[in-house]
Formats: C-alpha cells, structure tokens, sequence
C-alpha cells in the first residue's frame, strides 16, 4: 500500500543522530548550574570526534587538567584555556587543605605533609612521587603555613579522647553548648579542641 511506503522524517534520523541528541538532553540539566558546581561536573569528551584541547578541574586532585574535547556534547567543565580554568575553579587553601591525603600510584618513597581536617593538625605521609593533590607539602612548615586553622575552626572540631587509656583531664569547647567542658583524654591522637585548663579554653573559645 502506498500509505505503507510512505516514509517518515523521523524514519531517516541515524543512530547516531539519536545518540546526539539523547546525549544532548542528558547533559542539558548541567548548563545552568553555578561555578562551584560547574567545576565538581565530570569531564566529558563528548560523541564527536574533532580533537580540541581544552581544559578541565578534576575535583579529585583539585587541579585543572588538560583533555582532548571531541567537539559537541559535553558540560560547562570546559574551558579554552588552563588560565580560564583556574579563574573558575582553583580552590583557595581553605578547600585545598580539605582535600584527602593521597599516596598516588608510583611507588617511590618522599616524605611529605598534608592537613588532616579530622584532627585539625598537619601530619606526615609517604608521598609514592606521582598523582594525588595539592594536600601534599614538602616540608611541615608549608603545610601549616597554608592550612593551620584559626581558633574559630579549632573550637567548631569534636572531642576526641584518643585511642590510648590514659586518663588527663583536659577540657574542649563544646559548639553545641556554647561552652568549655571537662573530658578525659586518653594522652595520644585527638586534636586541638584540647585544652590543659578550662580558663585556656575559655581564651581561645570564649564561654
């Protein structure tokens, strides 16, 4: 029959068409999203297959890194140029020192220092020589210098009594109360919401 013959527009649309414009539309919730988040999107080479070198924050290193852009598809974590990129996404210390210690997959040996925010101090590692992130300083000094936290971030971090059975009596500032309290510390681990007498909590904490 001759309507049966009959060929439809969307008859001749090719796969790959279909994938585009599927692809399109799953990436289109993302346009509208702002800066800090356009820099934790994914990178997307996207479906085409020109080769632009573009530039991308990988939120897992907290560094802006280059990729090869197909050429359609893809997110706002996109940029021309590794300046631009760095405009939109580098992280100041406060964000870098937040980041996970990271060894990296080479296995050398270098002594390096990163900010551990569930204790609030700078601790050593081994650093394996390749990969990881900016949480990664050379000497202890640097890494307080870029991540040692004021008294108000010292305050807001929980009590820790530590792994050891030592019994001191120390006293940390409770956020929740919105005072100085008594515990007791193990003697080891913790962090400096740790204070050898409650007038030296009140000090730094207030009451």
């Amino acid at each position: 029959m001759i309507e049966n013959n009959h060929i439809h527009s969307y008859d001749c649309i090719t796969y790959k068409q279909q994938y585009s414009w599927l692809y399109f539309i799953s990436i289109n919730s993302y346009l509208d999203k702002p800066i800090s988040d356009v820099c934790s999107l994914p990178k997307v080479v996207g479906p085409c297959r020109a080769a632009f070198r573009k530039y991308f924050y990988n939120k897992k290193t907290g560094r802006c890194e280059r990729f090869i852009y197909g050429g359609c598809g893809g997110n706002k974590n996109n940029f021309a140029t590794l300046q631009k990129c760095k405009e939109a996404c580098d992280k100041p210390n406060s964000d870098v020192c937040s980041l996970p210690k990271v060894v990296g997959p080479c296995r050398a040996a270098f002594r390096s220092y990163f900010y551990n925010k569930k204790t609030g101090r700078c601790e050593r590692f081994i650093y394996g020589g390749c990969g990881g992130n900016k949480n990664k300083f050379a000497t202890l000094q640097k890494c307080k210098e870029a991540c040692d936290k004021p008294n108000a971030n010292v305050c807001s971090l929980p009590k820790v009594v530590g792994p050891c059975r030592a019994a001191f009596r120390r006293y940390f500032y409770n956020k929740k109360t919105g005072h100085c309290e008594r515990f007791i510390y193990g003697g080891c681990g913790g962090n400096k919401n740790n204070f050898k007498t409650l007038q030296k909590c009140k000090e730094t904490c207030g009451n």
